[in-house]
């Protein structure tokens, strides 16, 4: 049995034997644990940004299916009338954009009076009598982070930089062989975001412009996906006044309502 005093030969210091023994062992065994940890780290990570290049996105429908059958949705007053003739659900029908996060609210609106007519907002009223604001179906779709995030875990991580530096290697050999796909996909996303700002613009309801004397229009408003809208607010102003109409979307009852 060694004492306190036994001198252990391996590192020239004092030592406690068998116990410093376990201790060192334990000690690798963490140690290569954090070293594993980190480079499956680093192969995810890598491998996350290789499929991030052929990653889906938002695309243009170009023949759409026919639109569902008309709401038959109004309210009005003796200058203003607002017709809800559709609601066109992700992927459902008159879907012009595969894959969209909205609801497209097409409206009908008829200005009944001799004189010009502006509508300046159109808002949703959420089951919880929230007041909701039309989105830019252009704009839905979350822009990339880049490459920064990357960059910043690995200067960030000493350990995950050293697990790195071989990985980087190859990752760089498959990131050439994808850059071509890539591309093509990056030109395919153009494309489509390009067709749907146009699209977008053409149907866009609310206009600045205002509308003339005993005119017409029809023409949709975005709105984020609100499960059991209540009503649709329009706020319009004719000559100097402000005035506001309000349309019940009772019809609309379990919209994006999964039964239990």
């Amino acid at each position: 049995m060694r004492g306190q005093g036994y001198f252990d030969k391996r590192n020239g210091v004092p030592g406690r034997g068998s116990d410093n023994e376990s201790e060192c062992k334990e000690v690798g065994i963490m140690t290569m644990a954090k070293w594993w940890d980190h480079g499956m780290r680093v192969v995810l990570l890598l491998v996350a940004l290789s499929l991030s290049a052929c990653a889906s996105t938002l695309r243009y429908v170009s023949n759409p299916s026919p639109l569902p059958p008309d709401l038959g949705v109004s309210s009005g007053t003796e200058e203003l009338n607002v017709s809800l003739n559709y609601v066109i659900v992700p992927n459902g029908s008159g879907a012009w954009v595969k894959g969209a996060r909205w609801d497209e609210y097409i409206l009908t609106i008829r200005n009944f009076s001799d004189k010009p007519l502006t509508i300046k907002r159109i808002q949703l009223i959420d089951s919880r009598g929230i007041y909701v604001e039309g989105t830019n179906p252009s704009q839905a779709e979350s822009k990339p982070r880049g490459n920064d995030w990357l960059l910043e875990l690995l200067l960030g991580d000493p350990y995950v930089l050293i697990m790195a530096a071989p990985l980087i290697v190859v990752g760089s050999g498959v990131y050439w062989l994808i850059k071509p796909q890539s591309d093509k996909k990056h030109r395919e996303h153009r494309e489509h975001r390009e067709k749907i700002e146009k699209e977008f613009t053409r149907r866009l309801a609310v206009s600045r412009s205002p509308l003339a004397g005993n005119a017409m229009i029809t023409g949709s408003v975005f709105f984020p996906i609100v499960p059991n809208p209540k009503a649709l607010v329009i706020d319009y102003q004719i000559q100097d006044k402000m005035r506001t109409l309000q349309v019940s979307l009772e019809k609309l009852t379990g919209l994006h309502i999964v039964p239990e």
